[in-house]
């Protein structure tokens, strides 16, 4: 006698294998109507999880299972244009827990092949100081995700400003106008300690060559990075701490 439960996990099985093939139209084109009310349906149906997706996907698929997921898994990279992708999402923990184990656990390492999950920690992340306050988050099962604001990814982006992170800049500047010259170097302003020297040979400091390689080949002028952004941000940051003492030097010489 069949008892319930494996009636219900043979109806989860039978839903996941016909969301794996919407997906893998969905990877050739958009869907028809129906297969978008049919998707939107799966998608919220509590007996559909991705557990059971991603088997489905490598029954149906097999190998063909990696490439979907480098069409389909838009890399959240920048939120902003679902064309600019990745091959793989830089992740780390709030208590900079190493998440390499638990990765490789899930078949989500990088030698597995397809699209990965890269381990680090915060402090790899440099970018503006107010960067958790424009983080947007979600709740995914019992897991709170932090994504990073577009403006921190291209600040942090400065690190190193290969062509893919130029290119990136000059996607985000075509779709939204946005950061202009002004608002990135107010932003560089804030995150001024960027710009300080590296410890060792392994960070050397590029944020003031790159700095001034973005203003060149992406806002097509030139900057002062020590006048424009440093002095300014050191500035206001001395005003921070109380007003400027009288001169008295200038007192006692007078």
């Amino acid at each position: 006698m069949r008892l319930a439960g494996d009636r219900k996990a043979v109806r989860a099985w039978r839903k996941s294998r016909i969301a794996a093939r919407l997906l893998y139209r969905k990877a050739k084109g958009p869907l028809g109507p129906r297969d978008q009310a049919l998707a939107r349906q799966l998608s919220q149906d509590p007996e559909v999880e991705n557990r059971l997706i991603q088997q489905a996907l490598y029954y149906l698929g097999g190998a063909r299972k990696h490439d979907l997921d480098r069409k389909l898994v838009e890399r959240v990279q920048l939120t902003v244009d679902r064309t600019l992708l990745s091959g793989d999402v830089d992740i780390f923990s709030d208590n900079d827990e190493d998440l390499s184990p638990i990765i490789r656990e899930q078949g989500l390492d990088k030698e597995r092949g397809g699209f990965y999950l890269e381990a680090g920690f915060e402090l790899s992340f440099r970018t503006s100081p107010r960067w958790r306050g424009r983080a947007k988050t979600f709740q995914v099962s019992k897991v709170t995700l932090t994504l990073p604001h577009p403006l921190d990814i291209l600040i942090g982006k400065l690190d190193r400003l290969g062509p893919k992170d130029v290119e990136a800049f000059s996607r985000v500047i075509a779709i939204t106008g946005h950061p202009t010259a002004e608002e990135m170097k107010r932003e560089l302003q804030i995150a001024v300690d960027l710009f300080r020297p590296g410890f060792d040979e392994e960070s050397p400091g590029r944020f003031r060559a790159n700095t001034e390689q973005l203003w060149r080949e992406v806002f097509k002028s030139q900057i002062d990075v020590s006048r424009e952004i440093i002095a300014p941000a050191l500035t206001r940051r001395k005003q921070g701490y109380g007003e400027p003492p009288p001169d008295y030097k200038g007192i006692l010489g007078g």
